[in-house]
């Protein structure tokens, strides 16, 4: 991701998607239908009929790159990018900033959380979204590094929190634990 074109991995052999040959892609992920979603310099594109074609074009706007493409249990898509989250649910976008309690307006991982809602990491802290409200952590609240850049959560609700310049973090029963060298 991030650099140009796109190869696909089946059987043990590589092969370039030549419609998506010059695209510069940031992002990846999949709409509600299964398709194949990629971010091209700030816009969407879906795969139809082994082609990539602008998708919902009058819905999206260009707002910058999007890192972060995920596609919730509801089938509503949300988009991650340097200028905050949007939410595309229903035909009708949706757009979140720290204002509404978003951690950071640089959005770079989203995932579902086990036990329902999202969790989202961003270059200024974590950020929870749960029945339409936001509970966001900084390093003031414990969070070992304020550049979330990955997240994974186990079964038993323990997450965790890959950093841009502080390693690797564990977030378990509302505490926080650093793993460095």
């Amino acid at each position: 991701i991030g650099s140009v074109g796109l190869t696909k991995y089946e059987n043990g052999t590589f092969t370039p998607i030549e419609s998506a040959r010059k695209f510069v892609i940031t992002a990846i992920g999949n709409d509600p239908l299964g398709r194949l979603l990629i971010n091209n310099y700030g816009e969407l594109y879906v795969r139809e009929n082994d082609q990539f074609v602008p998708f919902e074009p009058d819905k999206i706007p260009a707002v910058g790159f999007f890192y972060a493409i995920h596609t919730d249990l509801e089938n509503a898509i949300w988009l991650g990018s340097d200028k905050g989250l949007m939410r595309l649910k229903d035909g009708v976008l949706t757009s979140f900033t720290t204002a509404d309690g978003l951690a950071g307006s640089d959005v770079k991982v989203i995932i579902e959380a086990r036990n329902g809602g999202l969790w989202i990491g961003t270059y200024d802290g974590l950020t929870r979204f749960e029945k339409g409200h936001f509970t966001s952590w900084r390093e003031a609240d414990g969070l070992p590094s304020r550049t979330v850049r990955a997240l994974y959560e186990e079964a038993d609700g323990t997450l965790w929190i890959g950093s841009y310049d502080g390693g690797l973090a564990r977030f378990k029963d509302g505490k926080f634990t650093s793993y460095n060298m």
